[in-house]
């Protein structure tokens, strides 16, 4: 399995494509006012027959 866990979406999805492995995304928010802006991150990963399913979290900057 892959660890993707705290890579920017974006990567973990090209990392994903470019070995040709399906995925699926479900984006979380927290609870209260959701930010408008950010950096998506993955925060859980699953491998569910051979689909990767990719749980993000938007976070307010690139470092978190």
């Amino acid at each position: 399995m892959l660890d993707l866990l705290g890579l920017d979406a974006e990567e973990a999805i090209k990392s994903l494509a470019e070995k040709g492995v399906s995925y699926e995304t479900e984006i979380t928010e927290p609870p209260g006012k959701p930010l408008e802006n950010g950096y998506l991150k993955v925060i859980k990963q699953e491998l569910v027959e051979g689909t990767y399913r990719l749980t993000l979290c938007k976070v307010p900057d690139g470092f978190r």
